[in-house]
């Protein structure tokens, strides 16, 4: 249609008014058309970044659940060693012991903190 106006306006004749009226209404229904599929593809784009940020946000958030969780098993693990240390000490101190004999308590100790470990 727009070649076909431009060839006409090139010539000696004019337009008519019809014709006018239908490379605008042709122009017009194009430029929607392509228009409405430009704003749907743009559309998907954004739906699909969002659905891929909210889906890292929950992974994030997942992660930090988890970290969190281990980070207080953490501290409680380590309060119980600074326990178990405090009472190892203690008995050391007030025991005299063979080189033997310690070595037995110590794979005692070892032993019965990975045990009370697996089982908490």
């Amino acid at each position: 249609m727009l070649n076909a106006l431009t060839c006409r306006s090139s010539s000696a004749t004019e337009p008519s008014a019809q014709e006018c009226l239908q490379l605008v209404v042709r122009a017009t229904q194009v430029f929607r058309e392509e228009y409405i599929q430009k704003f749907e593809q743009a559309r998907e784009e954004i739906a699909r970044r969002y659905y891929r940020l909210i889906g890292i946000y929950l992974c994030c958030q997942f992660d930090v659940a988890v970290i969190t969780v281990l980070a207080v098993k953490l501290l409680n693990f380590m309060r119980f060693c600074r326990v178990r240390l405090n009472f190892y000490q203690e008995f050391l101190s007030k025991h005299s012991m063979s080189n033997h004999n310690l070595v037995c308590f110590a794979v005692y100790s070892f032993v019965t903190v990975v045990v009370s470990i697996k089982i908490a």
